[in-house]
Order: structure tokens, then sequence, then C-alpha cells
């Protein structure tokens, strides 16, 4: 600190940690990340015959952070589409995804505390089977025949998932290059749903269409949040989660494992790549289903 009345003498000074929980003014951060892609076809045949489609996907995040010596809070917006569109035929839904997630941790010191999360996960937009007849199985077992083109397998909203944890966060990396925590608590998992059906291979009717039921859980989770920071241009993102219900570790299941890479091109302009791994809770051919996104995204104080 330099005295500029008195000539530019040196009154005061000392040393700050990069990693020391100190920030000037408010606690309070926020960050924006935007990105997507467009792609454009259209092909004309040897018979003269053309033919148009558009798929058009997004991805927007809205963080706010919270952080100071007692208290660690991180609550993120998370909307991602993708839509494809043929010419004469209305959009399709390929992907949609809403989530709001939000993470408080009370720190009792530099590394210990205990935490309290919620994560609410659903989708935006109707999942629409496009198909002259749909089957349907009531209630009581009997089959409906619904030739109602454009059945609503999942309307908006439906269904919406509910992921609530509480338990310790071990923080036992905190450098520039690395930081890492570990959570482990109590969990409950809750899936509402109202109108939405699931579609069931049929050797008669090909598929059939069963209305989904809520499911309620509780149980153990295991949490990892890591950022690794490869020099000044490149970073990873990584989040896994399990869940054991009733606590049975041998009915531990990957809840969600995301992995963001983020090669910046400027200050606010990157190249993004998400992986996505979620463990299907009913029987399925594929018991890791994946998802890929390659964006180019406007990021802004995230």
């Amino acid at each position: 600190v330099f005295d500029k009345a008195d000539g530019g003498d040196v009154v005061a000074g000392g040393l700050k940690s990069l990693n020391a929980r100190l920030k000037v003014g408010s606690y309070w951060s926020y960050g924006l990340r935007v990105g997507g892609n467009v792609n454009l076809n259209r092909k004309t045949d040897d018979a003269d015959i053309r033919t148009e489609n558009m798929q058009v996907s997004s991805d927007v995040r809205l963080r706010a952070l919270f952080d100071n010596v007692r208290y660690l809070g991180v609550s993120e917006l998370l909307l991602q589409d993708n839509f494809s569109k043929e010419r004469g035929r209305p959009f399709s839904v390929t992907s949609d995804i809403a989530e709001v997630r939000t993470n408080w941790v009370r720190r009792l010191n530099d590394w210990l505390g205990p935490y309290i999360r919620t994560t609410v996960e659903t989708h935006i937009f109707p999942r629409i089977i496009d198909q002259d007849t749909v089957f349907i199985m009531q209630p009581d077992g009997s089959i409906f025949e619904d030739t109602t083109r454009d059945f609503r397998a999942e309307p908006p909203f439906d269904p919406i998932r509910f992921r609530e944890g509480a338990g310790v966060n071990v923080e036992f990396l905190s450098k520039y290059y690395m930081e890492a925590a570990a959570q482990a608590g109590i969990a409950a998992r809750q899936t509402i749903m109202d109108e939405s059906f699931t579609a069931n291979d049929d050797k008669v009717y090909d598929k059939i269409y069963i209305r989904n039921e809520s499911t309620y859980e509780i149980g153990a989770e295991g949490n990892l949040n890591a950022t690794v920071r490869l020099g000044s241009q490149m970073a990873l993102d990584l989040r896994l989660e399990m869940f054991a219900p009733n606590g049975n570790p041998s009915r531990l299941r990957l809840d969600d494992l995301t992995a963001d890479f983020r090669f910046f091109l400027s200050r606010n302009l990157e190249v993004g790549y998400i992986y996505q791994v979620e463990e299907a809770q009913q029987v399925a051919k594929n018991r890791f289903p994946s998802k890929h996104s390659l964006s180019l995204r406007l990021s802004f104080n995230y």
C-alpha cells in the first residue's frame, strides 16, 4: 500500500496465498456459457427429388457461486436441446435436458465440512411418437389401440426426477492446476410420473406403451467433483455420482458421470466437448447409455 500524499512511501504490505479463502468485495460470482451448432443440408438425387433437413443443438449453462471462509455454495441451471427438421415434417426433439442443481458446504476448516445438495431434472418439450397406430396397455392388462397421430409418450415436465443428499464433504485438493472434493452421505431419489409412457417390445404388437409409475428410494450416495486445468488453454470438469438403494453396496449404481472438456480459443470463446453416462435403472440391452456433445461456446466469468 502506497501513501500517495507523502511522496509514494510504502506504508503497508504483505503476501496473499493463491489458495487462501479471501476475496475482495462480494462473495457472489456469476457465470454463463452459451453454445450450439446449426447444420443445414440439401440434397437432390438422380431422380430429381430434393430433400432438406436441419439440425440444431444448444447448450446453455448459468452458474451462481458463493464462496467465503465458512460457506461454499454452487447453483447451476443447465439447458441442453437437440432438434431435427425435415422438409414437410414437424420439428423432432432428439435430446432435451433441463436441470437445476445446488450444492452447499459449511466449512469447519480448510478441507472438512457437512454438505447438503439437491438436483431437479426434467425436459421442456414433449416427446412425440410419429406413427399412425399406438398400442397402450391399460391398468387391467387390456390393450387399447390409439389411432391418434402424434402420440405424446412424454408430455412437458413429465417425468421429473429429484436427487437429494446430505453428509460429509472432504476437499482433499485445492490447487490452481486441480481442485477435487468427495462427498459421502444419506440420499433420496424420487421420479414423479403422471402421463408418461415407456415402450416395451411385444411379439404380437411389436411395441406396447405402458404408463410409467412414480418411484421413491432412500439410500447412501458417494460423489466426486474435480476440475483439472491443463495449462492456460485447457480444462476438464468431472462429476461422478453413485447411489446405493437402502445403503446396500451390492445395488450400487451410477447416477451420473459427466466429463466437460474445454479448450479456450480466447478469453470468452471455447470449444466444449461433453461426455455423459447414466446407468439404466430398468433392464436394457445397453446398461450404460451415453451422450456426446461438441459445441462452440461463449463463456463469461465461469
